[in-house]
């Protein structure tokens, strides 16, 4: 092992500082004082404890590092260089090189586990990350690495990651180290004028070990050397000074004011670099660097093997088949997706199921019972009423090796994982949602999220009315939606139907296709939310009814728009797919009625009947 070079380090962390600041002075953006802050913690970081291997960048035991941060980033960039991970001429292109994009993106090339977002799902996804490697370690022997985050005070304020880090302290990942660099600056406050929390004893009632430690090289490395011998999560904060060394050092300014190549000069004469060109850096550093990796590798990436165990996972590309599903006594949604549930989690240790609802939890019995602080073995990971943050937490989980979530929800709270799903889709993750509908409480919030839901580009809800279709909805999410996150809406009230015997799984499986087709007649059109109504209802008219599970399939459906009647408890009339929209929000105006309307089979037969003598 070598020797700490003092001189070397902190030649180091100012030869990131200056390349840092040369690369935002070039490109023209601001916000340098993040990068001169978080300079000595990224190389105390990445230089003496992160591990992982420049040769093998998709080892399953490399440890995760999170930059929640997006304003250090032209410091962890110059860090990689130091690594010889990045070229110089990566740092001469910032925000052009696709090593060095000015937003981070999910890359194992720059070591980036996930890609930025300004909201903190990021920081989220770096709870996943932790979980997952819990669970594969409590599997697998050969697992034990960390996971690390780096965050900055805006981060600590948001919603989300106070509820993930809430989950965090109750699961005691011990493996997790949150690194936040503490400015005390945000972009437009100081932290004190709006947040006047008790930081320590606030983290330590979350089940968390605490550390305040100064910028120094060494306080940083003895936090994290503590941290990583833990049997609790780790929080900690480093008193940074924002744009030290410049004109604007500890101001709010320090954000928005751009630095000029002669603030650079002058950072320099308080500094070890020297080199004129401010991209360069020493060979002494790059050798220092690859002296320490090689280290690292011997110590933890030699001596490591795979169990043949642990490759079944990892390559295990499983289909599912729902053929041997007994369905006999079941009666409703609920009862049918938890039975599936089970099915598939018997069969695949692959299934993580992640759910508020305790309702579901309980149902869910086969899939190694609760995932706790005292059982890791667990694979149904109860979040309460963390709705902010189940999603990117679920794609984190998605994100480590070969998890494949299943998030469940009630439709009313779907709006909290809108942006997590969108992100799942950016970065090619496949989990499974199941959102559903509780009939008895109704309210905006499940038309909102409806909306939302139908607003993502590509991604279509799938609505299923009978065991099979739900059979295959299953079957189509885990099988063949292998970049794509799935959406499936249940009904926690609706009784399972067996009425349309003649299923099709190909039909289905195109999104949208005739149960009934009477030529010449008017269509009826509705999901399968609404097919035990409206079926009733397309029979006795003798009307043709188009079933549609997947919005995006209506298109491939031939059907005369002009003699069309689209029939939905929920307002879908945004999607004009019909000439006529009736919903229960909209149905009592359309009938012209004085009183309030009931939405039932009597009432829509009466109205239907109208328009089709109108349009005769």
């Amino acid at each position: 092992m070598s020797k700490i070079n003092k001189k070397l380090d902190q030649l180091a962390a100012d030869s990131i500082k200056i390349n840092a600041c040369a690369m935002i002075e070039k490109f023209g953006s601001r916000n340098y004082g993040s990068s001169i802050a978080a300079a000595k913690l990224l190389h105390t970081l990445i230089f003496y404890h992160l591990v992982f291997n420049p040769n093998d960048l998709n080892w399953v035991n490399r440890d995760r590092l999170i930059i929640s941060d997006q304003q250090i980033l032209p410091a962890y960039y110059a860090a990689l260089r130091l690594c010889s991970i990045i070229s110089k001429s990566d740092l001469e292109n910032y925000g052009k090189s696709e090593n060095t994009p000015y937003f981070l993106s999910t890359s194992k090339q720059t070591l980036t586990e996930v890609g930025f977002n300004n909201n903190g799902s990021a920081f989220c996804n770096g709870i996943g990350l932790a979980i997952a490697e819990t669970m594969l370690a409590n599997e697998h022997e050969e697992i034990n690495h960390k996971t690390y985050i780096i965050c900055n005070d805006e981060d600590m304020q948001r919603g989300n990651v106070q509820e993930a880090l809430s989950l965090a302290g109750t699961l005691k990942l011990k493996n997790l180290i949150i690194l936040y660099s503490s400015t005390e600056i945000s972009k437009d406050s100081f932290t004190y004028s709006v947040n006047h929390e008790k930081t320590r004893a606030k983290y330590q009632a979350m089940g968390f070990n605490y550390h305040q430690i100064n910028d120094e090289i060494k306080s940083i490395n003895k936090a994290i050397k503590l941290a990583k011998s833990s049997h609790k999560p780790t929080l900690i904060e480093i008193n940074t000074v924002l744009a030290k060394g410049t004109p604007y050092e500890n101001t709010i300014n320090g954000f928005h004011n751009k630095i000029t190549k002669h603030d650079i000069s002058n950072l320099k004469d308080t500094l070890l670099f020297k080199k004129s060109d401010n991209l360069e850096t020493y060979s002494d550093l790059l050798d220092y660097y690859k002296n320490k990796i090689d280290q690292k590798i011997a110590s933890h990436y030699n001596n490591w093997n795979c169990s043949s165990k642990l490759e079944q996972f990892l390559s295990n590309d499983f289909m599912i088949n729902l053929n041997d599903l007994n369905t006999r006594k079941i009666d409703g949604d609920n009862d049918l997706y938890s039975l599936i549930i089970n099915n598939i989690s018997t069969k695949y240790s692959n299934i993580v199921f992640c759910s508020p609802n305790m309702e579901n939890i309980t149902k869910i019995k086969n899939i190694s019972n609760v995932y706790a602080f005292n059982n890791k073995s667990g694979r149904n990971i109860y979040f309460g009423e963390r709705h902010n943050c189940i999603g990117s937490v679920a794609n984190g989980i998605s994100l480590h090796s070969n998890f494949r979530p299943i998030i469940s929800t009630l439709l009313e709270y779907a709006h909290n994982s809108i942006q997590a799903i969108i992100e799942a889709k950016k970065i090619a993750l496949n989990p499974l949602y199941i959102f559903t509908k509780n009939t008895n409480y109704e309210n905006t919030d499940i038309t909102n999220s409806l909306n939302l839901i139908k607003d993502i580009d590509s991604i279509c809800p799938i609505t299923p009315y009978g065991i099979e279709e739900v059979k295959t909805c299953f079957e189509n999410a885990i099988n063949t939606s292998k970049n794509l996150p799935s959406i499936l809406i249940a009904d926690a009230k609706k009784k399972i139907t067996n009425k349309f015997t003649n299923f099709d799984k190909s039909k289905f499986s195109s999104g949208a296709y005739y149960v009934i087709n009477h030529p010449n007649s008017h269509t009826l059109i509705c999901s399968g939310l609404d097919f035990n109504l409206v079926y009733e209802i397309a029979q006795n008219l003798k009307l043709s009814l188009i079933v549609v599970n997947d919005f995006c399939g209506l298109k491939n459906t031939k059907y005369n728009i002009d003699k069309s009647i689209f029939i939905s408890t929920d307002d879908f009339s945004n999607l004009n797919i019909a000439k006529h929209n009736v919903n229960k929000f909209n149905f009592t105006k359309l009938f012209k009625a004085k009183d309030t309307l009931e939405f039932n089979k009597e009432n829509l037969t009466k109205f239907i009947e109208e328009i089709i003598k109108k349009q005769n």
